[in-house]
Protein backbone atom coordinates (compact mmCIF):
# COMPACT_ATOMS: atom_id res chain seq x y z
CA UNK A 1 0.00 0.00 0.00
CA UNK A 2 1.74 3.64 -1.04
CA UNK A 3 1.35 6.12 1.73
CA UNK A 4 1.01 9.89 -0.23
CA UNK A 5 2.87 12.77 1.67
CA UNK A 6 1.91 15.88 0.73
CA UNK A 7 4.93 17.69 -0.14
CA UNK A 8 5.14 21.27 1.92
CA UNK A 9 5.33 23.43 -1.30
CA UNK A 10 1.81 22.26 -2.08
CA UNK A 11 0.37 22.51 1.52
CA UNK A 12 2.03 26.19 0.93
CA UNK A 13 0.13 26.58 -2.31
CA UNK A 14 -3.09 25.16 -0.97
CA UNK A 15 -2.99 28.28 2.14
CA UNK A 16 -1.63 30.96 -0.37
CA UNK A 17 -5.36 29.71 -2.53
CA UNK A 18 -7.12 30.03 0.62
CA UNK A 19 -5.72 33.07 2.13
CA UNK A 20 -6.14 34.89 -1.38
CA UNK A 21 -10.25 33.56 -1.93
CA UNK A 22 -10.68 34.80 1.52
CA UNK A 23 -9.62 38.39 0.73
CA UNK A 24 -11.42 37.99 -2.81
CA UNK A 25 -14.94 37.11 -0.87
CA UNK A 26 -15.04 39.60 1.90
CA UNK A 27 -13.97 42.67 -0.35
CA UNK A 28 -16.07 41.99 -3.56
CA UNK A 29 -13.03 40.96 -5.83
CA UNK A 30 -11.21 44.46 -4.83
CA UNK A 31 -8.29 42.95 -3.60
CA UNK A 32 -7.41 39.59 -5.40
CA UNK A 33 -3.52 39.79 -4.02
CA UNK A 34 -2.93 40.33 -0.61
CA UNK A 35 -0.31 42.47 0.37
CA UNK A 36 2.77 41.72 2.57
CA UNK A 37 1.25 43.01 5.91
CA UNK A 38 -2.08 41.39 4.45
CA UNK A 39 -0.79 37.69 4.12
CA UNK A 40 1.91 38.65 7.47
CA UNK A 41 -1.08 39.26 9.99
CA UNK A 42 -3.74 36.27 8.54
CA UNK A 43 -2.30 33.69 10.39
CA UNK A 44 -1.44 35.73 13.48
CA UNK A 45 -5.15 36.34 13.44
CA UNK A 46 -6.54 33.11 13.85
CA UNK A 47 -4.57 32.05 16.73
CA UNK A 48 -5.15 33.18 20.75
CA UNK A 49 -3.31 35.74 23.05
CA UNK A 50 -3.07 38.26 20.09
CA UNK A 51 -1.03 41.20 21.09
CA UNK A 52 0.87 43.48 18.45
CA UNK A 53 1.67 46.63 17.47
CA UNK A 54 1.65 47.48 13.43
CA UNK A 55 3.54 50.53 12.17
CA UNK A 56 2.96 51.31 8.59
CA UNK A 57 3.10 53.58 5.85
CA UNK A 58 -0.27 55.50 4.87
CA UNK A 59 -2.77 53.83 2.48
CA UNK A 60 -0.84 49.78 3.47
CA UNK A 61 -4.23 48.30 4.02
CA UNK A 62 -4.34 47.53 7.78
CA UNK A 63 -8.07 47.87 8.36
CA UNK A 64 -8.21 45.05 5.46
CA UNK A 65 -5.16 42.88 7.22
CA UNK A 66 -7.66 43.17 10.75
CA UNK A 67 -10.89 43.04 8.40
CA UNK A 68 -10.62 40.01 6.80
CA UNK A 69 -9.47 37.33 9.25
CA UNK A 70 -11.83 37.98 11.77
CA UNK A 71 -14.70 38.05 9.53
CA UNK A 72 -14.28 34.90 7.39
CA UNK A 73 -11.98 32.37 8.83
CA UNK A 74 -14.43 31.19 12.06
CA UNK A 75 -14.94 27.57 11.00
CA UNK A 76 -11.46 27.09 10.70
CA UNK A 77 -9.62 29.27 12.90
CA UNK A 78 -8.74 28.21 16.69
CA UNK A 79 -10.78 31.00 18.10
CA UNK A 80 -13.69 33.15 17.03
CA UNK A 81 -13.29 36.92 17.06
CA UNK A 82 -15.65 39.49 17.35
CA UNK A 83 -13.89 42.90 15.41
CA UNK A 84 -13.89 46.21 17.63
CA UNK A 85 -12.71 48.74 15.36
CA UNK A 86 -11.67 51.78 17.12
CA UNK A 87 -10.50 55.10 15.97
CA UNK A 88 -9.71 58.10 17.21
CA UNK A 89 -12.00 60.87 19.26
CA UNK A 90 -10.73 63.78 16.94
CA UNK A 91 -11.72 62.38 13.60
CA UNK A 92 -14.91 60.77 11.75
CA UNK A 93 -15.96 56.79 10.84
CA UNK A 94 -16.21 58.55 7.15
CA UNK A 95 -14.13 56.17 5.74
CA UNK A 96 -14.68 53.12 8.01
CA UNK A 97 -18.63 53.41 6.51
CA UNK A 98 -17.39 53.85 2.80
CA UNK A 99 -14.98 50.54 3.37
CA UNK A 100 -16.32 48.22 5.87
CA UNK A 101 -20.19 47.98 4.60
CA UNK A 102 -19.36 46.87 1.15
CA UNK A 103 -16.98 44.19 2.53
CA UNK A 104 -19.96 43.01 5.29
CA UNK A 105 -22.52 42.84 2.22
CA UNK A 106 -20.41 40.90 0.07
CA UNK A 107 -18.92 38.21 2.12
CA UNK A 108 -22.88 37.98 3.39
CA UNK A 109 -23.82 37.14 -0.07
CA UNK A 110 -20.53 34.76 -0.87
CA UNK A 111 -20.75 32.56 2.81
CA UNK A 112 -25.03 33.03 3.21
CA UNK A 113 -24.40 34.26 7.12
CA UNK A 114 -25.92 36.89 8.25
CA UNK A 115 -23.54 40.18 9.79
CA UNK A 116 -24.55 42.38 12.28
CA UNK A 117 -22.51 45.97 12.36
CA UNK A 118 -22.66 48.50 14.95
CA UNK A 119 -21.73 52.43 14.47
CA UNK A 120 -21.36 54.79 16.98
CA UNK A 121 -19.38 57.94 16.82
CA UNK A 122 -19.62 61.28 19.24
CA UNK A 123 -22.31 63.20 18.67
CA UNK A 124 -24.15 61.35 16.06
CA UNK A 125 -27.33 58.60 16.70
CA UNK A 126 -25.61 55.49 16.65
CA UNK A 127 -26.78 52.55 13.90
CA UNK A 128 -27.30 49.10 14.51
CA UNK A 129 -27.83 46.88 11.54
CA UNK A 130 -28.04 43.56 10.34
CA UNK A 131 -26.92 42.63 6.82
CA UNK A 132 -28.71 39.81 5.58
CA UNK A 133 -27.20 37.13 2.67
CA UNK A 134 -30.10 38.23 0.39
CA UNK A 135 -29.14 41.36 0.24
CA UNK A 136 -31.83 42.66 2.18
CA UNK A 137 -31.00 45.03 5.19
CA UNK A 138 -32.43 45.01 9.18
CA UNK A 139 -32.29 48.05 10.91
CA UNK A 140 -32.29 48.51 14.91
CA UNK A 141 -31.82 44.65 15.72
CA UNK A 142 -29.98 45.54 19.03
CA UNK A 143 -29.97 48.10 21.33
CA UNK A 144 -26.46 47.71 23.14
CA UNK A 145 -23.11 47.12 20.67
CA UNK A 146 -22.11 44.61 23.00
CA UNK A 147 -25.20 42.40 22.68
CA UNK A 148 -23.97 39.01 21.85
CA UNK A 149 -25.53 39.20 18.44
CA UNK A 150 -23.03 41.95 17.03
CA UNK A 151 -20.26 40.50 14.83
CA UNK A 152 -18.63 43.90 14.13
CA UNK A 153 -18.41 47.21 16.34
CA UNK A 154 -17.22 50.78 14.34
CA UNK A 155 -16.88 54.08 16.91
CA UNK A 156 -14.49 56.19 18.39
CA UNK A 157 -11.84 55.93 21.38
CA UNK A 158 -14.09 57.77 24.04
CA UNK A 159 -17.54 56.18 23.23
CA UNK A 160 -16.08 52.80 23.21
CA UNK A 161 -14.65 53.63 26.64
CA UNK A 162 -17.82 54.57 28.11
CA UNK A 163 -19.87 51.75 26.66
CA UNK A 164 -17.02 49.08 27.24
CA UNK A 165 -17.06 50.29 31.23
CA UNK A 166 -20.46 51.38 31.72
CA UNK A 167 -21.42 47.86 30.51
CA UNK A 168 -19.05 46.24 33.74
CA UNK A 169 -15.75 46.11 31.20
CA UNK A 170 -14.51 42.71 30.49
CA UNK A 171 -17.44 40.91 32.71
CA UNK A 172 -19.81 42.86 30.31
CA UNK A 173 -18.75 40.76 27.07
CA UNK A 174 -20.43 37.54 26.78
CA UNK A 175 -18.49 34.76 27.22
CA UNK A 176 -19.73 32.37 24.74
CA UNK A 177 -22.06 34.01 21.40
CA UNK A 178 -23.36 31.48 19.07
CA UNK A 179 -22.09 31.30 16.06
CA UNK A 180 -24.01 29.90 14.08
CA UNK A 181 -22.13 26.73 13.86
CA UNK A 182 -23.88 23.54 15.32
CA UNK A 183 -21.28 22.01 16.79
CA UNK A 184 -20.57 21.59 21.12
CA UNK A 185 -17.31 21.24 20.21
CA UNK A 186 -16.39 24.58 18.40
CA UNK A 187 -14.51 27.36 20.53
CA UNK A 188 -15.72 30.26 22.27
CA UNK A 189 -15.89 33.36 20.13
CA UNK A 190 -13.31 35.93 21.50
CA UNK A 191 -12.78 39.52 21.23
CA UNK A 192 -10.88 41.45 19.11
CA UNK A 193 -9.82 45.14 19.49
CA UNK A 194 -8.32 46.71 17.00
CA UNK A 195 -7.16 50.52 17.40
CA UNK A 196 -6.56 52.67 14.61
CA UNK A 197 -4.56 55.41 13.86
CA UNK A 198 -3.13 55.52 17.36
CA UNK A 199 -0.48 58.38 16.32
CA UNK A 200 -3.50 60.46 16.40
CA UNK A 201 -4.96 60.15 19.63
CA UNK A 202 -4.17 63.81 21.71
CA UNK A 203 -1.77 63.90 24.96
CA UNK A 204 -4.69 63.63 27.43
CA UNK A 205 -6.26 61.03 25.27
CA UNK A 206 -3.28 58.52 24.82
CA UNK A 207 -2.85 58.29 28.45
CA UNK A 208 -6.71 56.58 28.66
CA UNK A 209 -6.05 54.74 25.84
CA UNK A 210 -2.44 53.60 27.59
CA UNK A 211 -4.37 52.06 30.06
CA UNK A 212 -7.10 50.63 28.90
CA UNK A 213 -5.03 48.71 26.14
CA UNK A 214 -3.01 47.05 29.38
CA UNK A 215 -6.23 46.77 30.54
CA UNK A 216 -7.32 44.73 28.04
CA UNK A 217 -3.96 42.93 27.03
CA UNK A 218 -3.85 41.93 31.23
CA UNK A 219 -6.97 40.31 30.83
CA UNK A 220 -5.92 38.17 27.83
CA UNK A 221 -7.93 39.67 25.30
CA UNK A 222 -6.85 40.06 21.65
CA UNK A 223 -5.50 43.75 21.03
CA UNK A 224 -3.77 45.32 17.78
CA UNK A 225 -2.48 49.37 17.24
CA UNK A 226 -2.58 50.34 14.00
CA UNK A 227 -0.29 53.44 13.42
CA UNK A 228 1.98 55.03 10.67
CA UNK A 229 4.12 57.27 12.88
CA UNK A 230 5.36 55.50 16.26
CA UNK A 231 8.07 57.29 18.15
CA UNK A 232 10.31 55.52 21.01
CA UNK A 233 8.34 56.93 23.89
CA UNK A 234 4.93 55.70 22.78
CA UNK A 235 6.70 52.52 22.22
CA UNK A 236 8.48 52.31 24.90
CA UNK A 237 5.70 52.55 27.23
CA UNK A 238 3.61 49.77 24.39
CA UNK A 239 6.80 47.41 25.48
CA UNK A 240 4.37 44.65 26.10
CA UNK A 241 2.97 44.53 22.73
CA UNK A 242 4.76 43.22 20.33
CA UNK A 243 5.70 44.76 17.03
CA UNK A 244 4.66 43.45 13.45
CA UNK A 245 7.90 44.95 11.74
CA UNK A 246 8.20 44.69 7.80
CA UNK A 247 11.40 45.18 6.95
CA UNK A 248 10.80 46.01 3.17
CA UNK A 249 8.50 48.33 4.30
CA UNK A 250 9.05 52.12 4.12
CA UNK A 251 6.55 55.16 6.12
CA UNK A 252 7.60 58.03 4.28
CA UNK A 253 4.82 60.11 2.40
CA UNK A 254 5.48 60.23 -0.94
CA UNK A 255 5.75 63.82 -1.20
CA UNK A 256 8.30 66.90 -0.15
CA UNK A 257 6.90 69.87 2.13
CA UNK A 258 7.94 73.48 2.10
CA UNK A 259 7.09 76.34 3.85
CA UNK A 260 5.38 79.47 2.10
CA UNK A 261 5.93 82.01 5.02
CA UNK A 262 8.27 84.62 4.11
CA UNK A 263 5.51 87.49 2.33
CA UNK A 264 1.88 88.39 3.81
CA UNK A 265 0.27 86.51 0.86
CA UNK A 266 -0.57 83.82 3.61
CA UNK A 267 -3.11 81.62 2.08
CA UNK A 268 -3.36 83.85 -1.23
CA UNK A 269 0.52 83.42 -1.78
CA UNK A 270 1.18 84.08 -5.17
CA UNK A 271 3.59 80.51 -5.16
CA UNK A 272 0.77 78.76 -3.47
CA UNK A 273 -2.13 79.81 -6.16
CA UNK A 274 0.42 78.61 -9.17
CA UNK A 275 0.83 75.49 -7.71
CA UNK A 276 -2.62 74.91 -7.23
CA UNK A 277 -4.24 75.90 -10.23
CA UNK A 278 -2.31 73.21 -12.17
CA UNK A 279 -2.97 70.71 -9.44
CA UNK A 280 -5.19 67.50 -9.76
CA UNK A 281 -6.41 67.22 -6.21
CA UNK A 282 -5.40 70.26 -4.03
CA UNK A 283 -7.07 69.94 -0.72
CA UNK A 284 -6.65 73.25 1.37
CA UNK A 285 -6.66 72.12 5.11
CA UNK A 286 -8.00 74.39 7.79
CA UNK A 287 -7.65 73.73 11.86
CA UNK A 288 -11.29 73.96 12.43
CA UNK A 289 -14.97 75.98 10.79
CA UNK A 290 -13.50 79.60 11.35
CA UNK A 291 -11.15 79.47 8.12
CA UNK A 292 -13.56 77.74 5.39
CA UNK A 293 -15.43 80.93 4.64
CA UNK A 294 -12.19 82.96 4.12
CA UNK A 295 -11.04 80.18 2.10
CA UNK A 296 -14.00 79.79 0.13
CA UNK A 297 -13.60 83.04 -1.06
CA UNK A 298 -9.81 82.56 -1.93
CA UNK A 299 -10.78 79.51 -4.32
CA UNK A 300 -13.66 81.84 -5.62
CA UNK A 301 -11.30 84.98 -6.48
CA UNK A 302 -8.41 82.96 -7.58
CA UNK A 303 -9.42 79.29 -9.48
CA UNK A 304 -12.89 80.97 -10.44
CA UNK A 305 -14.15 77.56 -8.77
CA UNK A 306 -16.95 76.41 -6.12
CA UNK A 307 -14.92 74.14 -3.94
CA UNK A 308 -16.25 70.85 -1.86
CA UNK A 309 -16.45 71.23 1.30
CA UNK A 310 -15.86 68.28 3.74
CA UNK A 311 -15.95 69.19 7.50
CA UNK A 312 -16.16 67.21 10.63
CA UNK A 313 -19.37 69.91 11.71
CA UNK A 314 -21.93 68.05 9.06
CA UNK A 315 -24.19 65.46 9.81
CA UNK A 316 -22.59 62.36 9.50
CA UNK A 317 -24.91 61.26 6.70
CA UNK A 318 -24.10 64.37 4.63
CA UNK A 319 -20.52 63.80 5.40
CA UNK A 320 -20.12 60.21 3.96
CA UNK A 321 -22.39 61.40 0.57
CA UNK A 322 -19.48 64.09 0.31
CA UNK A 323 -16.65 61.22 1.00
CA UNK A 324 -18.00 58.77 -1.23
CA UNK A 325 -18.56 61.33 -4.17
CA UNK A 326 -14.55 62.46 -3.09
CA UNK A 327 -13.50 58.78 -3.29
CA UNK A 328 -15.76 57.83 -6.99
CA UNK A 329 -13.73 61.11 -8.30
CA UNK A 330 -10.46 59.63 -7.06
CA UNK A 331 -11.29 56.11 -8.41
CA UNK A 332 -12.34 57.41 -12.33
CA UNK A 333 -9.24 59.67 -12.21
CA UNK A 334 -11.44 63.26 -12.08
CA UNK A 335 -10.45 66.00 -10.20
CA UNK A 336 -11.34 68.60 -7.16
CA UNK A 337 -10.85 71.31 -5.01
CA UNK A 338 -11.53 70.55 -1.27
CA UNK A 339 -11.67 72.25 1.33
CA UNK A 340 -11.32 70.35 4.33
CA UNK A 341 -11.27 70.82 8.62
CA UNK A 342 -8.33 68.72 10.36
CA UNK A 343 -10.73 66.10 12.01
CA UNK A 344 -12.58 65.03 8.86
CA UNK A 345 -9.39 65.24 6.36
CA UNK A 346 -6.81 63.19 8.76
CA UNK A 347 -9.31 60.59 9.21
CA UNK A 348 -9.68 60.30 5.63
CA UNK A 349 -8.15 57.79 2.99
CA UNK A 350 -8.06 60.45 0.47
CA UNK A 351 -4.86 60.74 -1.37
CA UNK A 352 -4.02 64.50 -3.17
CA UNK A 353 -1.39 65.93 -4.75
CA UNK A 354 -0.92 69.08 -3.30
CA UNK A 355 -2.03 69.98 0.66
CA UNK A 356 -2.03 73.27 1.19
CA UNK A 357 -2.06 73.57 5.47
CA UNK A 358 -1.85 76.48 8.06
CA UNK A 359 0.77 75.97 10.80
CA UNK A 360 -0.20 73.07 12.82
CA UNK A 361 1.07 70.34 15.43
CA UNK A 362 3.36 68.27 14.27
CA UNK A 363 0.83 65.09 14.84
CA UNK A 364 -1.27 66.97 12.69
CA UNK A 365 1.75 67.77 10.06
CA UNK A 366 2.30 64.12 9.81
CA UNK A 367 -1.46 62.89 9.28
CA UNK A 368 -1.81 65.30 6.06
CA UNK A 369 1.53 64.53 4.86
CA UNK A 370 -0.09 61.21 4.82
CA UNK A 371 -2.73 61.90 2.83
CA UNK A 372 -0.54 63.58 -0.19
CA UNK A 373 0.25 61.16 -2.48
CA UNK A 374 -0.97 58.25 -0.03
CA UNK A 375 -1.42 55.60 -2.43
CA UNK A 376 1.72 56.80 -4.95
CA UNK A 377 0.19 57.65 -7.94
CA UNK A 378 1.63 61.22 -8.41
CA UNK A 379 5.01 61.67 -10.14
CA UNK A 380 5.38 64.63 -7.97
CA UNK A 381 3.06 65.80 -5.00
CA UNK A 382 3.64 68.66 -2.50
CA UNK A 383 2.97 69.61 1.19
CA UNK A 384 3.02 73.37 1.53
CA UNK A 385 2.75 75.51 4.81
CA UNK A 386 1.28 78.71 5.08
CA UNK A 387 2.13 81.30 7.70
CA UNK A 388 -1.54 81.17 9.14
CA UNK A 389 -0.54 82.11 12.72
CA UNK A 390 0.42 79.64 15.47
CA UNK A 391 -3.09 77.57 16.62
CA UNK A 392 -3.54 77.55 20.66
CA UNK A 393 -2.99 73.69 20.53
CA UNK A 394 0.94 74.48 19.26
CA UNK A 395 1.18 76.80 22.03
CA UNK A 396 1.20 73.64 24.62
CA UNK A 397 4.24 72.26 23.47
CA UNK A 398 7.30 72.22 25.74
CA UNK A 399 8.97 75.74 24.66
CA UNK A 400 12.57 74.18 23.21
CA UNK A 401 10.20 71.56 21.15
CA UNK A 402 7.89 74.72 19.87
CA UNK A 403 11.05 76.64 19.52
CA UNK A 404 13.02 73.58 17.29
CA UNK A 405 9.43 72.84 15.18
CA UNK A 406 9.17 76.48 14.36
CA UNK A 407 12.68 76.37 13.16
CA UNK A 408 13.07 73.64 11.29
CA UNK A 409 9.31 74.06 9.32
CA UNK A 410 10.27 78.24 8.32
CA UNK A 411 13.57 77.09 7.33
CA UNK A 412 11.93 74.70 4.41
CA UNK A 413 12.36 77.59 1.80
CA UNK A 414 12.59 75.20 -1.09
CA UNK A 415 10.30 71.27 -1.36
CA UNK A 416 12.44 68.90 0.48
CA UNK A 417 11.72 65.32 0.90
CA UNK A 418 9.00 64.51 3.68
CA UNK A 419 10.70 62.11 5.98
CA UNK A 420 8.44 61.04 9.25
CA UNK A 421 11.58 60.26 11.37
CA UNK A 422 12.30 64.14 11.28
CA UNK A 423 8.67 65.55 12.00
CA UNK A 424 7.86 62.47 14.30
CA UNK A 425 10.96 63.37 17.18
CA UNK A 426 8.73 66.99 17.58
CA UNK A 427 5.91 64.92 18.72
CA UNK A 428 5.57 64.74 22.60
Amino acid sequence: MTTWTQQPHQQEEREDFALNQAFVSATGGSIHRPNTLQRALFPRLLSQDTGLVIPTAPGAGRLEAVLVPSITAWPAATSMQRLFVIGPDNGTLDDYAFRLIPYIKSLCATDGISRTVYFGENGAPATCVRYMPDGSVVDGVCEHPLDGGVDLVVTCFSEFRSLFFGAGGVHGLPASVDTGIDDPLAPERRDLFYFDDAHSYQPDEFTSFLRLVEFLFAEDLDVVIGTTSWNPTIQAQLAFLEVLSLPEANNDPHCTIEYCGNTQGGWEDIRVIDVVRVADRPVFVAENDEGIPALQAIIRKHLGVEPAVYTSSLPASERLKIYEGLKASERSSDGYILIADAAAFETADLSSDVVVTGLCPPEGLVRRAGRCNRHGCFAKARLIVVDSGWPDVVRTMPVDLRSEYNATLTGLTAPSPFSLAEWQRFVA
